[in-house]
């Protein structure tokens, strides 16, 4: 999450990808958590649609008027250092309402899965050796064509 502001404070391309490659990598690994909340929510609010709804309204508030932020102070200063340091705001305040979130609702459990088990009910134990058996060779070879699809 404090990625992208951090790439106000580089000054080479390679220390920039590594920045980008650890904002999707962040990304990836808030995103699954962050979708059971958001249907714990929906069902406690009365309704999965809208919670998932106002979720991906403020994603593409977030998404239409971050790049115009920027290109207005770059438009205005010319300063890349200045225009992604304001990225910055939004982090901020994102991490506080998520620090806000956790005092509020600190030790409520909504998940029915017990803490510590990490198997679905339905999911064979094959699944695994399955997808890795399928990820160890190239796509269109011959052996993929044998194993079976999940």
């Amino acid at each position: 999450m404090a990625s992208v502001p951090a790439l106000a404070l580089v000054d080479s391309w390679p220390t920039a990808a590594v920045l980008i490659i650890l904002e999707r990598v962040g990304r990836a690994i808030r995103n699954p958590p962050r979708d059971v909340m958001l249907s714990h929510a929906g069902k406690q609010i009365g309704g999965y649609g809208w919670a998932f709804g106002l979720h991906e309204a403020l994603d593409q508030f977030g998404a239409l008027f971050g790049p115009l932020a920027v290109a207005a102070i770059l438009a205005r200063h010319g300063d890349y250092h200045l225009a992604f340091a304001l990225l910055l705001v939004p982090a901020v305040i994102n991490l506080s309402l998520v620090v806000l979130a956790r005092l509020l609702y600190r030790g409520r459990r909504t998940s029915k899965q017990k803490r510590g088990s990490s198997r679905q009910p339905g999911c064979r134990r094959s699944f695994g050796s399955t997808w890795l058996a399928q990820r160890s060779w190239p796509p269109g070879s011959p052996i993929t064509r044998l194993l079976p699809t999940t």
